[in-house]
């Protein structure tokens, strides 16, 4: 049975405004980003899912992959790679295009030759292939399959105004139906409840033991199709919800409900986690904040987080923080700092300065209490430490540098 789709007021406004975020600098092919839910070898059938996409209030166009030779339907064109990203994701989660994927090149038959990748917008590793459906009805109603296991994760928001802002769960439609399982796969719920059966908003680590290495993230109490990850069918799952304790279980993909607890319900293996909440003395990392590079302002991307921290800072009065602001590596340098009051996730009125790695730790921490304060959270719930880079996670130079750079949320009094 396919997953039935309603157009909301609030997405309605999201895919028409959609367009206009964008281009306002020369482009080149390193700077020229494509948000595309779709690939066709034949020009018509491009022609005729632009027809389709249109019935669910899409605007899209197509134009020529040049180094593919497939035609690629795409809804946003912008010099932005974080908000390419960021507007995939949420297709991706919101609408039926559920593979939708980010194209970083130029379209188009005159640029033969010119660098491109396909990225997934979730982890941002490059899709080998695309496989391409040629029936625009079908893929209209399906959407196109990339060559690697589908990751999905929740990220509620509606541009307007260039601002990414926060949709309340309940402002969005959904309709509850059980989705037919994916060929040569299997299907799986991961159901996150609080320990009073309340169910919980998060994602599971599906990661392939043999290698120790992560395969994808799955949001939680949703039905989802998993393909085989290795022959032993040995798999880690690893439950995250922002707030609470890690939860990890051992699971074989061959016999899934050979586990105490697990069970099968319409042909879906139902996998329970009950994380317990962070407690005095633990650590929780903010690692879907991102600040703007020598900044501390907030990308517009950090928003879901963030109101996630409050929300955590709301529903117990008593939890009092410590934020540990850490960076990569300890240079001095520019320090970009919010200028207008309150202007949280943009550079707009920013100002320019010079200071240390620690200061500029400390910058972003801040930034982050105070949302908090703006939002009403009482200022003495909150103390700062900041550290620069004395405690990097990973060394410097390495292809996980990034990670570095983040803040740390350690429990004081709950």
């Amino acid at each position: 049975m396919k997953k039935k789709f309603i157009v909301t007021p609030i997405f309605l406004f999201f895919v028409l405004t959609c367009k206009v975020f964008g281009v306002s600098q020369p482009l080149i092919a390193g700077n020229s980003n494509y948000v595309v839910i779709g690939a066709f070898a034949v020009q018509k059938n491009a022609a005729k899912f632009i027809k389709e996409a249109n019935k669910l209030n899409f605007e899209a166009e197509f134009d020529l992959n040049p180094t593919r030779k497939l035609y690629y339907v795409y809804v946003l064109h912008t010099v932005d790679s974080s908000v390419a990203n960021s507007q995939a994701r949420k297709i991706r989660t919101e609408t039926p295009f559920n593979d939708t994927w980010v194209y970083r090149g130029l379209l188009g038959k005159d640029n033969v030759g010119q660098p491109a990748t396909d990225l997934n917008p979730v982890t941002g590793q490059v899709l080998p292939r695309v496989e391409v459906v040629d029936d625009p009805q079908q893929k209209a109603e399906s959407t196109v399959q990339i060559s690697e296991p589908e990751i999905s994760i929740v990220v509620p928001v509606v541009i307007e105004n260039k601002a990414m802002e926060l949709v309340k769960p309940n402002s969005i439609e959904k309709e509850v139906t059980i989705p037919s399982v994916e060929a040569g796969a299997k299907g799986f719920f991961f159901k996150i409840m609080s320990s009073d059966g309340a169910l919980l908003k998060g994602d599971v680590d599906v990661v392939d033991t043999d290698r120790l290495a992560k395969v994808a993230s799955y949001e939680g109490n949703k039905h989802v199709s998993i393909k085989p990850i290795n022959k032993s069918g040995k798999m880690t799952l690893i439950c995250q919800v922002f707030g609470y304790r890690k939860v990890q279980r051992e699971l074989n993909y061959n016999l899934p409900d050979s586990i105490a607890g697990v069970s099968v319900e319409n042909g879906y293996t139902i996998v329970p986690f009950e994380p317990v909440r962070l407690k005095k003395g633990d650590f929780a990392i903010l690692y879907n904040v991102f600040f703007f590079k020598d900044a501390a302002v907030m990308r517009p991307d950090s928003r879901y987080e963030v109101t996630s921290l409050l929300d955590m800072m709301k529903d117990n009065p008593k939890l009092k923080i410590r934020l540990h602001g850490h960076t990569n590596g300890n240079s001095s340098g520019k320090i970009i700092r919010m200028g207008e009051p309150m202007n949280f996730f943009s550079l707009t009125g920013s100002q320019d300065g010079f200071g240390t790695a620690k200061e500029l730790s400390e910058s972003r921490a801040e930034a982050i209490r105070d949302f908090l304060i703006f939002e009403g959270i009482d200022p003495t719930r909150f103390s700062i430490k900041a550290w620069g880079g004395k405690k990097g996670i990973h060394e410097k130079k390495s292809s996980k540098a990034h990670e570095n750079v983040r803040v740390e949320v350690e429990i004081m009094e709950d």
